[in-house]
C-alpha cells in the first residue's frame, strides 16, 4: 500500500490519501500502455537495423540487442513491476515478469537470438502467460 501525503493548506491541515494495489483491470490498462510504449521504441530502433534488404551484420545485431533491446525490455519489466500486482494475482504476475527477465537474460547471453526476428524462449513464455492473464500488448509478438 502506498501513502501519498499532501503538504497542507494555509489553515494548517493536511490531507493523506491511501491507495491499495491496483485492480486487475487497472493493472492491465497500465501494463498494456507501458508495454506498447517500450515495444514501439524497440521496434522503431530495430527498423534501422533489420528493415534493409540485406541481413544485418552480426555486430549490428549484437549492438542492437545489447544497447537497445535488452535494456528497454528490462526497463519495461521494471515499469510493470512498479505498478504492483492486483491482490491475489501476485504469483501470476511474478511468473510473467520472471519469464520476461529470463528472456532479457537470454538476449544478453546470446544477442544473436533476435537476428531472425523471433523472440527468445523466455519472452515467448512471458507472452503466453501475459496473454492468458488478459494483456493485449505485453508479450505481443
Amino acid at each position: 500500500m502506498s501513502v501519498i501525503a499532501g503538504c497542507g493548506d494555509s489553515a494548517g491541515t493536511s490531507t493523506t490519501t491511501t491507495t491499495g494495489p491496483p485492480t486487475k483491470q487497472e493493472f492491465l490498462i497500465s501494463a498494456d500502455q507501458i508495454c506498447h510504449s517500450f515495444e514501439s521504441q524497440i521496434e522503431a530502433a530495430g527498423d534501422d537495423v533489420f528493415a534493409g534488404k540485406q541481413q544485418p551484420k552480426p555486430a549490428q545485431v549484437r549492438r542492437f540487442a545489447l544497447r537497445i533491446a535488452a535494456p528497454k525490455l528490462q526497463d519495461e519489466v521494471d515499469a510493470v513491476r512498479s505498478l504492483g500486482a492486483p491482490k491475489g494475482d501476485e504469483q501470476e504476475v511474478d511468473r510473467i515478469l520472471a519469464a520476461s527477465e529470463q528472456g532479457v537474460e537470454e538476449i544478453r547471453q546470446d544477442p544473436e537470438l533476435i537476428a531472425g526476428g523471433d523472440a527468445p524462449p523466455g519472452l515467448k513464455k512471458a507472452g503466453r502467460l501475459a496473454k492468458a492473464y488478459g494483456s493485449t500488448e505485453c508479450g505481443a509478438q
